[in-house]
């Protein structure tokens, strides 16, 4: 089944603006012997900018100004509606072509509509270039989050060898929103395993190495890229290996076990920003061999006494940048769960730089909440909600809690848990995006303790809602709330 678009015009006219800028920018930089830093503007600014629920605009956001057509494949080992490869590998044999003379750009649209897992795919002899490219990406509802969920798309390999969820043997790629999983036992695994020198996008993904043995790596990186918004955890030897002379841009990642979270070796250039690093066995971020972090590196943690990696005034021995002192149940949600979104109140709260501070910060996180201002939360979940409608502002106090919402995206109901310090008046209210109200699942007196609410996806009359983005808010009036009234408000997608 082809699905082909082409963009409408207020994409073809942003994308071209960010295209000629870019080839400006890398132009100049390729004509003085350098590649350039995935840095702004950036290139696949959907990830940023594009409406949430809606992956087409995701894709055509990111095309050049020749606007090639975009190919789309749906794939989904449980073979639902739609499918036309039921592996990533069969789309990775059979779609493989020249796609520069074709002018188009390949899409592979991940579901797994009953929560089957997929193979490890291999692609190879594919013709690309930087604007002729390989996008795989999880569709909605079937993203990875902080979360690991056995519920949605995912690659797994057993291994008792060497072997790889996804090896690269193209120049052109872009992996966004996979849940990718290596185990068993054996030597030289790799999670991802890239080995052309075109340019890697790895982002919005969970990457777990569950191995017995701690050899391999996450990423083993042989040409320049940007690695963003990613759990990366492993019992491997590297979280990021970057051992060639090339450039590549860390940001915002949640690095969980590994030797090293971050080795720059062998003449490579990295810039790391707003990265958590926990439970590494030496050196998180480490450079040898000639290679070098580079001076803007910043904001990146460690439980490792001074082994942080921030800049002054920032100091490597204090918190946030250690770590250390902070146990991980006051930090993750339930890290024994794979749940890795952070816990409101965390140390890493509002401590990095944001995209107003640095513009190579993503601009949404691995659950496609949105980042803003001059600072984010550290790795690559944003917790920081605002008192109130809308995203940013400060944290709420900690007297009160809402947890984000379970599933999301979801279709047709979904639970939102609370908890509150003390008894008081308690309203949960569902808005929709313009700020009307919704519908009212929560309106009297509760107890303290943790509290439950489930919506079912329909408005105060019993009718469907429409699919789309809604906000859902906690207000508690309570002795305990010194300010009188706590608010907090999160996100949710329900898909339709």
């Amino acid at each position: 089944m082809d699905r082909r678009t082409n963009l409408n015009p207020t994409y073809r006219e942003a994308a071209s603006r960010v295209f000629t800028c870019f080839w400006i920018f890398a132009c100049t930089a390729l004509l003085h012997g350098q590649s350039s830093f995935f840095t702004f503007p950036d290139i696949y600014s959907y990830a940023k900018n594009a409406p949430e629920g809606s992956w087409i605009s995701r894709v055509a956001g990111e095309q050049s100004p020749d606007g090639p057509t975009v190919v789309v494949k749906i794939i989904d080992p449980d073979n639902g509606p739609g499918t036309d490869y039921t592996s990533l590998d069969d789309f990775a044999q059979n779609e493989k072509r020249d796609i520069v003379s074709a002018n188009e750009i390949a899409v592979a649209l991940c579901r797994s509509s009953n929560g089957s897992p997929d193979g490890p795919a291999q692609f190879y002899d594919w013709v690309t270039d930087p604007e002729h490219y390989v996008v795989v990406m999880a569709d909605e509802g079937h993203r990875a989050t902080a979360r690991w969920d056995e519920t949605r798309y995912r690659v797994v390999e057993y291994t008792t060898i060497n072997s790889e969820c996804i090896d690269v043997e193209i120049d052109y790629m872009v992996i966004d929103g996979l849940q990718m999983r290596i185990w068993g036992s054996g030597n030289s695994n790799d999670v991802i395993d890239p080995e052309e020198g075109g340019y890697l996008v790895v982002k919005n993904c969970f990457m777990w190495m569950d191995l017995t043995s701690t050899s391999g790596y996450g990423i083993d990186l042989k040409s320049d890229a940007a690695i963003f918004n990613c759990i990366i955890k492993g019992t491997g030897s590297k979280g990021v290996l970057v051992k060639y002379d090339g450039e590549v841009e860390v940001f915002n990642n949640t690095f969980i076990g590994w030797k090293n979270a971050i080795l720059s070796d062998n003449g490579s250039v990295i810039r790391a920003v707003n990265n958590i690093s926990r439970e590494a066995s030496e050196e998180p971020y480490l450079a040898s061999d000639g290679g070098i972090f580079t001076a803007d590196s910043d904001y990146n943690s460690s439980d490792q006494p001074g082994q942080a990696l921030v800049q002054a005034p920032r100091n490597a021995s204090q918190s946030p940048w250690y770590s250390g002192a902070t146990p991980t149940n006051a930090i993750f949600v339930n890290a024994p769960g794979n749940d890795y979104h952070l816990k409101p109140g965390n140390i890493f709260t509002h401590a990095g730089a944001g995209p107003a501070a640095n513009a190579g910060v993503p601009g949404v996180d691995i659950d496609q909440e949105p980042r803003s201002g001059p600072t984010t939360d550290l790795g690559a979940d944003f917790e920081g909600s605002p008192a109130g409608l809308g995203d940013g502002g400060a944290t709420p106090p900690q007297s009160a809690i809402l947890y984000p919402n379970y599933p999301n995206p979801f279709n047709p109901a979904t639970a939102i848990s609370f908890q509150v310090s003390g008894a008081g008046e308690v309203e949960l209210t569902v808005f929709n995006i313009l700020g009307q109200k919704v519908r009212m699942l929560l309106a009297g007196q509760l107890p303290a303790g943790l509290h439950q609410a489930q919506w079912d996806g329909r408005d105060e009359s019993g009718n469907p809602a429409a699919g789309g983005v809604y906000l859902y808010r906690l207000s508690v009036s309570a002795p305990a709330e010194a300010a009188g009234t706590f608010e907090q408000s999160r996100k949710m997608i329900l898909l339709k």
